[in-house]
């Protein structure tokens, strides 16, 4: 009874800041269209809306304070084919946050990323999606609409 006091007390406190973290919650989304059918890898630029084929180009988003990015979610309108994928992360200066989820196959249209995993961005950080489109035989050869949606909070 002991140990399961203090398990319930540790969870009890821990429980809140993650609670907090989601209520602090800016979303960032957009409906945009770089999944053109046999595309190559497109970061998405979250001022504009446009997109590009390097981070460089599009990384115009800036990040005032340290902050935490969670909570992906990505939908898209038609399938991939049979054992093609789009793989969609949040990326940091060109380098992937590890928040990211994968669409695969000609039924699955939406995924979500781990909901406890998160990625801790500095200040001034410029954040961009990149949405990958596999590689080889596996890049789809389907054009589909892309709406997906994150958070951002303060760390």
């Amino acid at each position: 009874m002991k140990y399961f006091a203090i398990l319930l007390a540790a969870l009890f406190v821990a429980v809140p800041a993650f609670a907090d973290a989601d209520k602090n919650c800016s979303v960032i989304s957009d409906t945009i269209n770089p999944t053109e059918a046999q595309a190559t890898d497109d970061y998405i630029n979250l001022t504009d809306g446009t997109f590009g084929t390097t981070a460089a180009a599009e990384d115009e988003f800036i990040v005032p304070v340290k902050s935490r990015v969670s909570n992906l979610w990505v939908e898209v309108d038609v399938a991939a084919t049979a054992n093609d994928s789009w793989i969609v992360s949040v990326m940091d200066d060109g380098v992937t946050t590890g928040v990211t989820c994968t669409i695969t196959g000609a039924t699955q249209t939406d995924c979500a990323s781990d909901e406890f995993s998160y990625g801790v961005v500095d200040a001034g950080s410029d954040l961009t999606v990149l949405v990958d489109s596999g590689e080889g035989a596996g890049v789809p050869a389907t054009a589909a609409e892309l709406r997906f949606g994150f958070c951002v909070s303060r760390f």
